[in-house]
């Protein structure tokens, strides 16, 4: 559970950063947006593929904003990261 609120928080972090792209705050709302409201690609009324869809794409669009993250603010947020983790 540990890891899965630190990615969160970084994920936060990312978000509220004043140096991250406005494409990169784009698609990590798209996927927040995604995952909230009701209209999805394959609809949750078919149980297990409704489903499906919010699993797998959500998280790879959050993941594609990390990876998409200048790596000057990601080295910064991992450094501040870090510091919080050893006190």
């Amino acid at each position: 559970m540990g890891r899965w609120l630190r990615i969160l928080g970084y994920l936060v972090a990312l978000f509220r950063h004043r140096a991250t792209p406005w494409y990169i705050k784009g698609l990590m709302g798209l996927a927040v947006l995604y995952a909230v409201l009701p209209q999805d690609l394959i609809p949750d009324y078919l149980i297990p593929v409704g489903w499906l869809d919010d699993v797998v794409l959500v998280p790879l669009m959050l993941a594609l904003a990390m990876r998409l993250a200048p790596p000057a603010i990601a080295t910064e947020l991992r450094q501040r990261f870090a510091e919080r983790r050893t006190s």
